[in-house]
């Protein structure tokens, strides 16, 4: 396909060069199409015949990926376990997505999911959903629904428009991602090392730039809150799991985006750190709770750059633990 295009291309250079048509154009151009013609249709057919084996693929690596996390101590209700291909997850740059649906479960990956290799593919990808499911048919603290749904709709009632609660939701489900990725670590060798090399790899591209640039003022304000988040959410996993940096690189781009930003963004980031890494496995539906409200205020005020009043030291106090409480890889 791409040689077919390839006498097209030649013709435009030529032409802006020597102001004429090449020798033979018309017939180079004739084959060019020609070739171009059976080369879409070869790609095409392709994609179907991949498309046709999509669900065979991810089926196979779900019943491994159940019986991993079987092995490992979590077992699955998958009665009660839906899995499918969602191509719309893609364009919003998910490698992988669950939620709650009734009493059922619901995970959904992306068609460039299913053949990656990134991060350790389609098998880290569907572990690391299952233990989101695991979580959630558990009743953990960090995966009830009510608790969620409370802190989305209070802020919601304040902030109404698609952007900002997009960006509350993806905040919130941070700290689900805490306990989340601790079970993949425990149930799929080598997760924590895809892992690790992933996180290095997004220090690495952000590393290139300061801070989220906005046409709206309000909206990069949040937006470079939520890039704050990130990077300590990232920070923290590192850390807890002794992740290395040689290069130094997760350092230097953090204190290269915080001195792009007012001085609110430092403390914001220690205190998102520090709580990343108080999370624990045994807290309280209530500790749980505390601490979310706790933490939306803090990253809000951030977002609205003005100093937060409602996080209170003995909050955060209570989350921070000993080496020892933490969770265990």
């Amino acid at each position: 396909m791409w040689a077919g295009y390839l006498p097209l291309m030649v013709d435009f250079v030529y032409s802006a060069v020597f102001m004429s048509a090449y020798p033979y154009a018309y017939f180079a151009k004739s084959i060019g199409g020609l070739l171009a013609l059976v080369g879409t249709i070869f790609l095409s057919t392709g994609l179907v015949l991949d498309w046709r084996d999509f669900p065979e693929e991810v089926d196979r690596s779900a019943r491994r990926a159940l019986l991993m996390m079987k092995d490992a101590g979590f077992e699955l209700d998958d009665r009660r376990l839906w899995i499918g291909i969602d191509s719309a997850i893609g364009s919003l740059g998910l490698s992988g997505y669950s939620y709650p649906a009734g009493e059922d479960d619901v995970i959904l990956v992306p068609p460039a999911s299913i053949n990656s290799r990134e991060a350790g593919g389609l098998g880290q990808t569907l572990v690391h959903e299952m233990s989101h499911v695991y979580l959630t048919q558990n009743k953990h603290p960090s995966h009830l629904r009510e608790t969620y749904k409370e802190a989305f709709n209070r802020i919601k009632e304040l902030y109404h428009k698609k952007w900002q609660l997009d960006i509350v939701q993806s905040a919130i489900n941070y700290r689900t991602e805490v306990f989340a990725e601790d079970l993949t670590f425990r149930t799929l060798k080598g997760a924590k090392e895809n892992w690790a090399n992933a996180a290095v790899e997004y220090f690495q591209r952000l590393s290139k730039r300061r801070r989220m640039v906005s046409t709206h003022r309000k909206q990069g304000t949040w937006r470079n809150a939520w890039l704050v988040l990130r990077n300590s959410y990232y920070s923290a996993e590192m850390y807890r799991y002794q992740v290395p940096d040689p290069a130094g690189i997760v350092k230097s781009t953090n204190e290269r985006l915080l001195s792009s930003l007012p001085s609110i963004a430092s403390t914001a980031f220690d205190y998102f750190h520090q709580m990343f890494l108080g999370l624990r496995d045994d807290i309280t539906a209530e500790d749980y709770k505390e601490t979310l409200e706790d933490y939306l205020s803090k990253f809000i005020a951030l977002a609205e750059e003005r100093n937060s009043e409602g996080a209170s030291e003995s909050k955060l106090r209570r989350t921070v633990l000993e080496p020892s409480n933490r969770l265990e890889s």
